[in-house]
């Protein structure tokens, strides 16, 4: 999954920084949200401004990496360790991103799935998304 960022206000975004900060999988026997361990925040997108009316080049958000997922673009910053004891035929992750800019910062929830990774093809397609602020 790649984002971009796009600046939609008429004034900069000073210090622009996007994380992600949390990373919960999806218990599909609970109907829950699993509670989230040992994920270190990974930074996606970093910039002194986003200038008005511009946009961010598209980064990784989440990738696949052999036989896991991974947030970012950095390899084993970011691995999304998937419970060894759910054999769920897909993966569903709940991502919690940061936007910090001009001394202040908000939150947004991500949620995908993704098919179970051994039945992946080798070069798969991850879907784009877009965050406007």
């Amino acid at each position: 999954m790649l984002i971009s960022i796009v600046n939609r206000r008429i004034t900069n975004l000073n210090g622009f920084r996007v994380f992600v900060r949390e990373a919960r999988s999806f218990d599909s026997k609970h109907s829950r949200f699993r509670e989230g361990y040992g994920f270190k925040p990974v930074s996606l997108l970093s910039t002194a401004a986003l200038l008005a009316g511009d946009k961010t080049k598209r980064t990784w958000c989440v990738r696949v990496n052999g036989d896991h997922l991974e947030v970012g673009s950095d390899v084993n910053s970011g691995v999304l360790k998937w419970p060894q004891g759910d054999d769920s035929e897909q993966q569903t992750w709940l991502l919690t991103l940061s936007v910090q800019a001009d001394g202040s910062s908000a939150d947004a929830a991500v949620r995908r799935c993704w098919p179970c990774l051994a039945s992946l093809p080798p070069l798969c397609s991850l879907p784009h998304q877009t965050i406007s602020r």
